[in-house]
C-alpha cells in the first residue's frame, strides 16, 4: 500500500475552484519566479545587439566569462550571469536568438520549462501524491536526460 493512491478532497467530495486555485501559495510563488526566470533567458538575447553573445565554450558550476557579462547592460548582465553560473555553455548544444547564444544550454531550457509546467499544474492541481515516490522529479530529469542521450547518439553517427 505504499504506492497507493491517494486524494484528499474538499467539502461535500470536491475541490472548490478556489480551493484548487489557492491551495498553495508557495507553489505559486516558486511558479511566478521559475516563470520570470525561463521568460528572461528567452528575452535577454534580444536585448543586446547580434552577435555580442556568441561561440562559447566554458564548465559548469562556475562563472568563465565574467569579462564579457561586465561589459553588458544590468539586466543581460545578470541573466547571462547565473545562466554561465549553472550552465556549461557549449555552443553547440545552445540555441541562438537574435544571433546571440541563449544564457543556458537547450537542456536547460527543457529542465526551466518543465519546472514552469509542474510548478503551475502542482499549484491548481487536485492534491494527488504517491507515497514515497517522487513522479514529477524523476520525469523531469529522466525525459530530459534520455534526450540528451539521444542527441548525443545522433551526433556520433
Amino acid at each position: 500500500m505504499s504506492n497507493e493512491l491517494q486524494e484528499e478532497p474538499g467539502a461535500g467530495g470536491a475541490y472548490s475552484l478556489k480551493e484548487r486555485i489557492f491551495e498553495s501559495k508557495v507553489l505559486w510563488v516558486l511558479f511566478l519566479i521559475s516563470l520570470v526566470w525561463t521568460i528572461s533567458i528567452f528575452i535577454v538575447p534580444f536585448t543586446i545587439p547580434p552577435g555580442t553573445v556568441s561561440g562559447l565554450e566554458g564548465s559548469a558550476n562556475r562563472v568563465d566569462f565574467q569579462e564579457l557579462w561586465d561589459t553588458l547592460p544590468p539586466y543581460p548582465k545578470a541573466v547571462y550571469y547565473l545562466g554561465d553560473a549553472q550552465c556549461h555553455q557549449i555552443s553547440s548544444r545552445t540555441l541562438y536568438l537574435n544571433d546571440n547564444e541563449m544564457p543556458v544550454c537547450s537542456r536547460d531550457v527543457f529542465i526551466f520549462k518543465s519546472t514552469d509546467h509542474i510548478c503551475f499544474l502542482s499549484a491548481v492541481g487536485r492534491r494527488i501524491e504517491y507515497k514515497n515516490n517522487n513522479v514529477e522529479g524523476t520525469t523531469i530529469f529522466g525525459v530530459s536526460d534520455g534526450f540528451q542521450d539521444i542527441r548525443s547518439f545522433e551526433m556520433e553517427k
